[in-house]
């Protein structure tokens, strides 16, 4: 028999959920309580209440750590950015980094031609010069007429060698003097202007009362007329040559100088990086040799030029170069340097009208670029797109594992989505064949969300953009050595599908219905936009209805109509006991569908007819007018689950959906 004098020897089964300072606290004195019945563990001065205060903290911070580090192992469970970026390299995944905006710039070249009166010309074999008035300037091209006794001082676009406020002066052979009875008219043209690739333009936005500069560069020669205006391409961001004190025009920075050593890293110093846009150099004796940048330098041999790049959790870029054994090692004392683009994000997706200011054109001074300012000048007339960050966590958790799924080799048309997002900037990819041996795999760039840009990777024409282009090319080159021996791949741009919804709601009476109606707007776009839908969706009212009930203000919402707008009815075909319709395009109908049909005549408008049948651009409902055909052309709407065909995206524009209240 045991008294409360004796300790206990029963076993105390241990409860290892208890994890936390409290529940460790109560579990100790519990157990110390089995053995010593008389201990109450409730005095603050005993020193037993103390030590066992003291094991419960140790134990809530061995407990956190243990979990912390359970959880920063997996890269579904890992909230560190720097371990979603470790274990992303273990599988091979190099994550996305800064995208750049690009835009279209409109130079005009607001010059014009001068007029003058020449009294008199002279020439000395080599030499015309003519006394005039006038304003003109050497780089201008002249053509003079009036002189009727010696027509060889009549000229034609002639180039002007000098000029001043009283005379000009063009080549010519002619030896006389000529003084004509009436001043002879001379027509001084300005030069056409060459805008040249590397030029670089600036605008200013501001922001919760920051202002930020942001600098475009323009990526192709454009010539202004004078008079005219022409538009060139122009990419966010600066040659690192144009930031960097320690950089030379045609290397780059300086990023460090090599001590021989194996596995040597340097930081790029500039920051934001455009991803893709780093060309490295090492100096060789007198001569710098360029390396090439891999994605596994252990591919490599010990002769090879080749480094690696790699971005830690505050997106500094890292060169890392081999050990000698994988990859070469710089010579020591060699410098090492960088060219590259800084720039890129988000943050460059500016509005139109704010690149106005010419900063820099390669081969002028200052003074030079600021005389031509007065006749050229500059605006963005569309919005900037295609900036992007660098992929989020949640983005890296997904296209990571696929990376790893696929092993390096397109098999199924999973691995050839899951490869074709590896490639830094592809947002979505889709791969659709009816044979094994032709593939064809539809790409979208990435966009941040809420962007502003309605069709990612097309231009205002609905044509493959140079991102786009860009892109393509870079997918392909990477899935070349991937395919299947006979496997071809055809690469296509994205189809965007405009969506017509109209929604009503019942309104909390404690909420604004303005404010209310704004807040569904919103949310519908930013929920069914562009970063949260993919290739070939499937969009059910069901899903916007239980969207728009989660609004605060919201109690109920029903979807009246749900279909895709701007297609236009053909024509129709009377059967007597059903009619069919033929769209201009694909419609999107299933059976099931409910459509009213307007803009006919009255007897093949019918209202909330249901679908029975379809093809992609024919529908047929039961109805019993007569046999006969209609020409006309007229409009639908429809109650629709929305199927999305491989190579749609579809969109929801603010001005398609109408809200209203139940």
């Amino acid at each position: 028999m045991t008294t409360n004098n004796q300790i206990s020897t029963i076993p105390v089964s241990v409860d290892y959920t208890s994890r936390d300072y409290y529940s460790i606290r109560e579990q100790l004195i519990a157990r110390i309580q089995a053995r010593i019945p008389n201990w109450l563990g409730t005095d603050p001065a005993d020193f037993g209440l103390a030590l066992v205060e003291a094991f419960s903290y140790m134990g809530d911070m061995i407990s956190y750590y243990i979990d912390r580090t359970a959880n920063e192992s997996s890269i579904y469970t890992a909230t560190q950015r720097s371990s979603i970026l470790n274990i992303a390299n273990v599988f091979g995944y190099t994550p996305a980094g800064y995208r750049q905006a690009s835009t279209l710039l409109t130079f005009s070249n607001s010059s014009t031609s001068l007029t003058a009166n020449v009294t008199s010309a002279s020439g000395d074999g080599t030499f015309i010069t003519y006394i005039s008035p006038n304003s003109f300037s050497p780089t201008d091209t002249v053509t003079i007429t009036g002189f009727v006794s010696n027509t060889s001082y009549n000229v034609t676009n002639a180039p002007i060698v000098s000029a001043s406020s009283t005379q000009f002066t063009v080549a010519g052979t002619t030896t006389t003097l000529e003084t004509p009875a009436t001043p002879a008219s001379a027509v001084a043209y300005p030069p056409n202007v060459t805008i040249p690739a590397g030029t670089v333009v600036s605008g200013q936005v501001s922001e919760n009362d920051v202002i930020t500069t942001y600098y475009f560069t323009t990526v192709s020669d454009t010539t202004v007329v004078p008079g005219t205006s022409n538009r060139t391409l122009a990419a966010e961001g600066r040659e690192v040559t144009l930031v960097s004190t320690s950089a030379i025009p045609t290397y780059g920075e300086l990023i460090g100088t090599s001590d021989g050593s194996p596995n040597q890293s340097y930081n790029l110093l500039q920051s934001p990086v455009v991803d893709g846009s780093i060309t490295l150099y090492v100096l060789d004796g007198d001569v710098y040799s360029e390396w090439t940048q891999v994605t596994h330098i252990t591919d490599y041999g010990q002769y090879d030029l080749v480094y690696t790049v790699s971005t830690d959790a505050n997106n500094v870029i890292s060169i890392n170069f081999g050990d000698g054994i994988s990859g070469a090692i710089p010579v020591p004392y060699s410098q090492v340097r960088a060219m590259y683009t800084v720039g890129g994000g988000s943050a460059g997706n500016v509005p139109s009208g704010v690149l106005t200011n010419i900063s820099y054109i390669p081969g002028l001074t200052d003074s030079q670029v600021t005389a031509l300012k007065s006749i050229i000048q500059v605006i963005n007339l569309e919005n900037a797109v295609g900036g992007d960050d660098p992929e989020s966590n949640d983005q890296i958790r997904i296209s990571a594992p696929a990376t790893l799924r696929a092993a390096n080799r397109a098999v199924t048309l999973k691995d050839f989505n899951d490869l074709a997002l590896t490639v830094s900037g592809v947002g979505k990819a889709n791969a659709t064949a009816s044979t094994w041996s032709s593939v064809t795999l539809y790409l979208a760039p990435t966009r941040s969300p809420g962007t502003l840009d309605l069709q990612p990777g097309l231009d205002q024409y609905g044509s493959p953009s140079s991102e786009l282009n860009t892109l393509s090319y870079d997918v392909y080159t990477f899935m070349e050595d991937k395919l299947l021996l006979g496997t071809s791949l055809t690469i296509q741009q994205p189809t965007y599908v405009d969506i017509a919804l109209n929604l009503s709601y019942k309104l909390d009476p404690k909420y604004t219905p303005s404010v209310v109606d704004s807040l569904v707007v919103s949310t519908l776009a930013y929920r069914f936009g562009y970063t949260n839908l993919k290739f070939e969706e499937t969009i059910y009212p069901q899903d916007i209805e239980s969207v728009v009930s989660q609004i605060g203000g919201v109690l109920t919402a029903k979807v009246n109509s749900l279909y895709r707008f701007g297609n236009v009815i053909t024509g129709a075909v009377a059967t007597g006991s059903a009619v069919t319709y033929s769209t201009a395009s694909a419609h999107g109908l299933n059976a099931g569908d409910t459509v009213t049909i307007s803009g006919l005549s009255s007897a093949y408008d019918l209202i909330l007819a249901t679908v029975v049948s379809s093809t992609p651009t024919t529908f047929t409902v039961a109805s019993s007018i007569p046999s006969g055909s209609s020409t006309e052309t007229g409009s639908f709407i429809a109650y629709s689950t929305l199927v999305g065909y491989p190579n749609e995206i579809f969109r929801f524009q603010v001005g398609n959906i109408t809200i209203g209240h139940l």
